[in-house]
């Protein structure tokens, strides 16, 4: 680490070689095998890595090297993944002014009618909350708004964890034959 620190190419390359394929795989699977842009974020946690290590920002009585790689790699995969402000603005909508009055209309009536899918869309979702069970209904709320694990949810019910993931299974077949029963 020293070596690289103070510039040594031949070490910043022997690293590279040695965490090569690690840095490749893991960039890999954590943006999925079916993503074309996996390579350009293997290179960029090289490129990163290297210029940490060359900063000193790696500190060998905090951790393993490899741990500090695969922190890298994982914060370079969350940039990637981050939407940039801005990233679908059009020069056009910077100024309110210049937006045409039958775009700045359509875009009212689209509003208006989005609001009224998603109120529609709520009073569907709440009929079919109130044709469970409470127990069912205390299963998902527990999941999916407090964002309990299964294990969790269990003590709280007394129930195994096998029987919560039955009542959760079964309740969203429930709400899942109800919003095609009304969307059919």
């Amino acid at each position: 680490m020293e070596k690289i620190h103070n510039g040594d190419a031949l070490a910043e390359a022997e690293l590279v070689r040695r965490f090569y394929s690690k840095i490749r795989q893991t960039a890999r699977f954590k943006l999925g095998f079916n993503n074309s842009d996996w390579e350009d974020v293997a290179q960029e946690c090289y490129l990163r890595v290297s210029r940490l290590l060359r900063e000193g920002r790696f500190n060998s009585e905090k951790g393993k090297l490899s741990s500090f790689i695969s922190g890298v790699i994982h914060k370079v995969v969350q940039e990637y993944r981050r939407p940039q402000k801005g990233r679908f603005m059009l020069p056009l909508f910077s100024d309110p002014e210049r937006i045409p009055k039958d775009l700045k209309d359509a875009l009212a009536s689209l509003n208006q009618q989005m609001k009224l899918e998603y109120e529609e869309n709520v009073v569907i979702l709440n009929q079919c909350l109130k044709i469970l069970a409470e127990h069912h209904y205390a299963v998902l709320k527990l999941r999916y708004y407090q964002k309990l694990p299964m294990r969790k949810i269990g003590e709280k019910i007394n129930k195994t964890e096998q029987q919560v993931i039955d009542l959760k299974r079964f309740a969203l077949k429930k709400m899942r034959d109800c919003f095609e029963k009304h969307f059919s």
